[in-house]
């Protein structure tokens, strides 16, 4: 699992995410434009866990995803509105 600092970590919290949606979208930010395999790799959950976390965070319209190729590739719908969030509450 990535490492995320506390008081990001309770922020998503206060926005409703769980331990999975944290990782998920704090790797996004870190790495940007990815595949499930690749957010997977990165965050050390099992491959269920992410896919439940994508699917959920699509449907908040936190995440969302083009396909590229025969692969589906994530990302964070609108960043700035997270890390406002999380930089001035």
């Amino acid at each position: 699992m990535i490492e995320i600092p506390q008081d990001i970590k309770n922020k998503l919290k206060d926005i409703g995410l769980d331990m999975a949606e944290q990782q998920v979208v704090f790797y996004l930010f870190k790495n940007g434009l990815s595949n499930i395999a690749d957010i997977v790799s990165g965050v050390k959950l099992p491959r269920s866990t992410v896919h439940l976390a994508v699917e959920h965070l699509i449907s908040k319209n936190v995440l969302a995803f083009t396909i590229l190729g025969k692969r589906r590739m994530i990302y964070i719908e609108k960043p700035e509105k997270i890390k406002k969030f999380v930089e001035y509450e």
